[in-house]
Parts: structure tokens; C-alpha cells; sequence
């Protein structure tokens, strides 16, 4: 049976604060291996809508996605060089909400302020789960 060690979580996370960002992640990993929290685990349910939008960004925005590949999570690991909005270096995630407007407004906004432009094209895909 394992042992609740006594940790100064508040001053770790404060340690963790200080150190540039890719040193945060893999400071922040480690912490978590160490103390292996319980996250809460929710299945979803059949037929349910989730709501993914991509913001077009070649072509100064006048590009047209042309593949469901473009429209689903990214494949291609090793040009993923950035921290993204829910993924790190070399990492892809499925982002979605399951609230269209949602979804919309944070690729906009996120977006707005990168490129600073008035017009934006943004395409929104609907997903539907086939199992619990």
C-alpha cells in the first residue's frame, strides 16, 4: 500500500513557476509521475455532437480545407513544434467542445490577436461519437 508523503505541493509548483516553458513541461510531468494524482474518468455518450473549428491560415486565409485529414486531429507528430492550446512538441490531440460557439470563439480570438486582421475564415466540423 502506498504512503501519503507530506509534500510542500504550493512551493514545488512555485519552483516549477520560475523555469522557462520547456522546462515547466517536463518539470511539471515529473511532479505529476511523482505524485500520480487521481483524475476524474467520464464516459460520454452515444451520438454525441462535438464541435472542432480550424482557422485558415494559408493562402492569407482565402484557403479552402480540400481533405477530412486537414479537418481531424494533426498526423504529421514531427512538425508539431509548438505548444499548442492542449498539446506539446511532437504531440497531437483531438481539440473539440462540445459547444459550437465555443469552439468558434477561442480559435477566433486566439487567432485575432496572433494575425491582427479584420477578416477572418474559420471552417467548423461536427463529430458525432459512435460508442460510450
Amino acid at each position: 500500500m502506498e504512503e501519503y508523503i507530506d509534500v510542500d505541493y504550493k512551493n514545488i509548483l512555485l519552483q516549477i513557476k520560475k523555469l522557462d516553458s520547456h522546462l515547466q513541461y517536463a518539470a511539471c510531468t515529473k511532479f505529476l509521475d511523482l505524485v500520480r494524482p487521481h483524475f476524474c474518468k467520464y464516459n460520454i455518450s452515444d451520438n454525441r455532437l462535438f464541435y472542432r473549428v480550424r482557422a485558415h491560415l494559408e493562402g492569407k486565409g482565402k484557403y479552402f480545407f480540400t481533405n477530412i485529414s486537414e479537418l481531424t486531429y494533426r498526423s504529421d507528430f514531427f512538425n508539431i513544434i509548438k505548444f499548442g492550446r492542449c498539446n506539446c512538441p511532437y504531440e497531437s490531440i483531438f481539440y473539440c467542445s462540445d459547444s459550437s460557439l465555443l469552439s468558434l470563439m477561442e480559435v477566433s480570438e486566439m487567432y485575432r490577436k496572433e494575425s491582427r486582421k479584420d477578416v477572418l475564415y474559420h471552417t467548423l466540423s461536427i463529430w458525432k461519437s459512435n460508442g460510450p
